[in-house]
């Protein structure tokens, strides 16, 4: 989630994640505190997290269960932050949660990273307000759009678009069989076929490209756009693009004999009974 935006994709787990995510758990004889050993992001893979991330700020120097406690913290409303967690994240969260209250624990508490934060609790009530939020986030779909391509991370084929006159880039990540393609089209306008990731406010979370072309004017046009969900367009908080409101006039009510009332049931054609029945046994 934090390193590309997204906390599930397709294929095989990347080892840095495996590595990232192995831990050790220390118990203490008489204390209900559990010492948690993993290591940094940066001491599982150096060659990973040598440079800076484009999405979401990550910091190389914290480790996967830091940032576990700042996405449960996000979740829970106590902080924003708008890298903390998608729909599979808060799924697989309150999974996990369920089954850990289902023991018989009634609270627990992780650390947060920030000097003076304190910790964040979690207790089974929650699972109802994870629940929530996760139905709050529109649902992925399929998408078009068009801008100009800006930064590209080699490293994990991440890359910033931006659209129209906005300077709020959109964050998008493909697969590594587009990365010389990427790399043409660095800093010209393109436009990109893929899944649009949302925030529970509506707005595109994450950009997953499944094509990446050199983008015409037509393209510009008619894509230049941020997209929205449908989920929000139907609730009137968003707008249909010009293309698909000029169409609202061709739809005609339909009667018992207009429309498909009026052709249903009837035989396209002036052929008898018979004559259709001669023809079925020949072709028999």
């Amino acid at each position: 989630m934090r390193a590309e935006g997204r906390s599930a994709a397709r294929g095989p787990v990347p080892s840095w994640i495996v590595r990232s995510t192995a831990f050790e758990v220390e118990l203490r004889a008489g204390s209900t505190l559990l010492a948690v050993h993993t290591p940094t992001l940066k001491e599982a893979d150096p060659e990973q997290f040598r440079q800076a991330t484009l999405l979401g700020d990550l910091d190389p120097s914290l480790t996967a269960v830091d940032y576990l406690s700042n996405s449960l913290d996000a979740a829970l409303g106590n902080s924003v932050d708008p890298w903390a967690f998608d729909r599979s994240m808060l799924a697989a969260l309150r999974r996990d949660l369920k089954d850990l209250f289902g023991e018989g624990i009634t609270m627990f508490a992780i650390p947060l990273v920030a000097p003076g934060a304190g910790e964040v609790h979690v207790s089974p009530g929650d699972l109802s307000r994870l629940s929530r939020l996760e139905r709050q986030i529109p649902p992925e779909q399929a998408v078009r759009v068009a801008g100009k391509l800006d930064t590209i991370r080699h490293s994990d084929v991440t890359f910033a678009l931006f659209v129209g006159d906005s300077t709020d880039a959109l964050r998008g990540v493909s697969d590594r069989q587009q990365v010389a393609r990427l790399q043409g089209l660095w800093g010209k306008r393109v436009v990109v076929t893929g899944i649009a990731h949302f925030t529970p406010e509506g707005g595109i979370q994450l950009l997953e490209a499944e094509s990446i072309e050199p983008a015409s004017a037509t393209d510009l046009a008619i894509w230049g756009a941020r997209p929205q969900s449908f989920e929000r367009i139907q609730e009137g908080t968003g707008s249909l693009p010009v293309a698909h409101e000029s169409t609202a006039h061709l739809r005609v009510a339909q009667g018992p004999r207009s429309g498909v009332n009026a052709i249903f049931g009837q035989w396209p054609g002036d052929e008898s009974d018979e004559e259709v029945e001669r023809a079925v046994e020949a072709l028999s």
